[in-house]
């Protein structure tokens, strides 16, 4: 049984890929393939039996290996040819990141336990990995709009551009904690348009992507500079912000309604946030050759293979 394991990242249009792979249950069913998506998988997480209450990181991890330890057991007993996880959470959430703890700073530690209790079974991981100045600003939009509200101020955006910690480390973290034997494909959220074919072909095989029908919707928008200016004008007021006002000044001053995006970079600060994902992608192509599924993003190119734990072969070829 081939185990499929998308980490997302958040904000690259996993949602999307959730919901288009929930809603077309009668290919994968159709070709022997188990999927767990953030809809049945959490739940679980949020039920499954802890070893220690007193230590969140070891419940959350422990709660986890188990559900996906279950998952594991469960489609080998009904011989699945392949198993497909798809949660973005695995790798961390995005709260951490707004409050300047570190880009993704608990991936390893969070990933490690769960790889473990698929017992060694070589897992292929895909992530999708975007240009941090529009990645920063769509997570702030979504920690507003899902939890509480806190200003985008000075020190957080000097944390954001000073941080060295980025999408190579994440891989590299990602990497230390998979399998022998394991692969890993990354491709390019700014590009996901032209590479959405071979993306589905990676998480359910060529057969079963070329039946998958289409889904409604568009992407979400992040949030706009009206909005969050209106919610920091009730904040300076000492109006309650609680999640709900947030997501109802959010959808009244919606990019959607033609209100400009949040732009909280000056001219240079957007430019060295660019100029730094492409020297990280040149740096992943370089490092991990044959991991991106892409078209050509500025000067970087991508060769076709797949990308592999050091000392192993390659498991996947496009």
């Amino acid at each position: 049984m081939e185990i499929v394991v998308h980490i997302g990242a958040h904000k690259t249009a996993s949602t999307y890929i959730q919901t288009r792979l929930e809603r077309n249950v009668v290919p994968l069913e159709r070709h022997n393939i188990g999927y767990a998506y953030p809809k049945t998988l959490r739940p679980m997480f949020a039920t499954a039996p802890r070893r220690d209450h007193a230590i969140s990181r070891v419940a959350r991890g422990s709660a986890r290996a188990w559900v996906l330890r279950n998952l594991f057991d469960n489609a080998r007993d009904m011989r699945r040819e392949r198993l497909l996880i798809s949660e973005e959470q695995l790798i961390g959430s995005l709260r951490p990141i707004m409050s300047g703890r570190g880009f993704y700073q608990d991936a390893g530690r969070e990933l490690k336990p769960l790889f473990r209790a698929l017992q060694g079974q070589p897992v292929k991981v895909l992530l999708a990995v975007r240009s941090y100045e529009s990645f920063f600003v769509s997570a702030y939009g979504q920690v507003l709009n899902g939890w509480k509200y806190m200003p985008f101020e000075q020190d957080l955006r000097e944390t954001l551009l000073r941080d060295g910690r980025g999408w190579p480390e994440l891989a590299a973290e990602v990497m230390e904690a998979l399998p022998p034997d394991s692969t890993l494909r990354f491709w390019c959220y700014e590009q996901f348009a032209e590479v959405e074919g071979a993306v589905f072909e990676e998480l359910i095989g060529p057969d079963a992507a070329s039946e998958l029908s289409r889904v409604p919707g568009k992407p979400v928008p992040g949030p706009s500079q009206k909005a969050i200016d209106e919610i920091v004008a009730m904040a300076e007021r000492g109006e309650d912000l609680g999640p709900e006002t947030i997501r109802r000044t959010m959808r009244l001053f919606g990019k959607d309604k033609g209100f400009a995006g949040f732009n909280p970079w000056a001219p240079e600060e957007r430019t060295r946030l660019k100029e730094r994902y492409l020297r990280d992608l040149e740096m992943m192509c370089q490092l991990w050759p044959g991991s991106f599924m892409t078209v050509g993003l500025g000067d970087v190119s991508a060769p076709s293979s797949g990308t592999t734990r050091p000392g192993h072969q390659s498991g996947v070829s496009m």
